[in-house]
């Protein structure tokens, strides 16, 4: 799991861990199996409220691989706890998964191109990376499918594209390429308090090698995403968080 603990002193926050990810009933026994997986992360953060005082704006959920399709989850069966879902690496449930959620939720989802897991393209039932973007943006309002469109004149092509597509918006958060190495996409059309961003890692796999800016990077996307707001996205040249190649 990409754990977040390295900059949570820096900003006073709290970050919850469960001990067994790979348990976690994502979409494959949603009905058949009646399982209680949502009721029992939901309730934690809801037991957590009775004993620390908390921000009730920003409760995110973080999950990787089965982790990912789980906060997927969380995102539509729990839209009125989560501010937004940060799914790495992982594909929402299909469509016959039959839930929308209540209200919007910020959405990044983070995929490595060379991903041969849970491919960046897709197989079998898992969604490629930028139509798990769309699908669940969808849900924000964002434009969808084919016709999607993205901030700062990128385009879907760009997106889907496995290799550098020469997007300007970038980050550094692979210790794998020296320098910018992952593009960032951010949905046109959205709610204003529901966007849904993609960063896709050139050349990172399923278990990536991700440097010290990764961690820093995603709890400021965090921190700007609060819920009930349009969020507030930095750019690549931010000069506090510089580069960690």
């Amino acid at each position: 799991m990409r754990r977040l603990s390295t900059p949570a002193s820096y900003y006073d926050d709290v970050f919850a861990y469960d001990d067994d990810p790979e348990n976690w009933q994502d979409y494959k026994c949603f009905e058949m199996c009646n399982d209680t997986d949502v009721g029992y992360l939901t309730g934690i953060i809801k037991q957590f409220g009775e004993l620390y005082p908390y921000d009730r704006s920003q409760v995110h959920a973080l999950g990787q691989s089965n982790g990912a399709a789980m906060v997927y989850r969380l995102g539509c069966e729990a839209a009125d706890i989560f501010a937004s879902i940060i799914p790495f690496e992982g594909s929402p449930p299909p469509a016959d998964y039959n839930c929308t959620p209540s209200e919007p939720v910020h959405l990044l989802h983070i995929h490595g191109t060379d991903d041969h897991t849970v491919y960046y393209d897709g197989k079998h039932r898992d969604m490629g990376a930028v139509d798990s973007v769309t699908f669940f943006g969808g849900y924000n309002g964002c434009s969808t499918g084919a016709n999607a469109t993205f901030l700062n004149n990128a385009t879907i092509a760009n997106a889907k594209y496995r290799g550098d597509s020469s997007h300007t918006d970038s980050l550094d958060i692979s210790k794998n390429v020296n320098g910018y190495d992952t593009e960032v996409f951010e949905l046109a059309g959205c709610a204003s308090d529901g966007t849904a961003t993609l960063w896709k890692v050139v050349g990172e796999t399923h278990d990536p090698s991700l440097n010290s800016n990764y961690a820093t990077n995603v709890v400021k996307w965090i921190k700007n995403h609060p819920k009930g707001t349009s969020g507030n996205f930095y750019t690549a040249t931010d000069t506090e968080y510089g580069d960690d190649g």
